[in-house]
């Protein structure tokens, strides 16, 4: 006997999700840091998670005083709970920085 899936919506509903990301290589990895229904909230979002990662960490730019040793401080201070970004809980940080942006995706169809 073949079951029907029933359908919550007649179209789908959409959301603007969230998402944090650093690494390179084999070492890149991304996250989901949070949805939003409304673009712009999300955008926002983005940004503030954004702008609170660099005042935690500083430029990605190596160049600017990036060296491993500062790496490791920074993931040693972060795992004893010492820098905290409020608009990402999850936040990771590696050499790269870390960046994020908004994807459109479906809630519920």
């Amino acid at each position: 006997m073949e079951e029907k899936c029933r359908r919550v919506f007649e179209e789908p509903r959409y959301g603007y999700a969230v998402m944090g990301e650093c690494g390179e290589g084999y070492d890149w990895h991304r996250w989901l840091v949070c949805v939003y229904l409304n673009e712009s909230e999300a955008q926002a979002h983005a940004g503030f998670a954004k702008q609170r990662a660099l005042k935690l960490y500083g430029p990605k730019d190596r160049g600017e005083g990036w060296s491993i040793g500062r790496y490791i401080d920074m993931q040693s201070s972060r795992h004893k709970g010492g820098l905290k970004n409020e608009y990402d809980p999850d936040m990771d940080i590696d050499y790269t920085g870390t960046t994020y942006d908004v994807e459109k995706v479906i809630l519920a169809f």
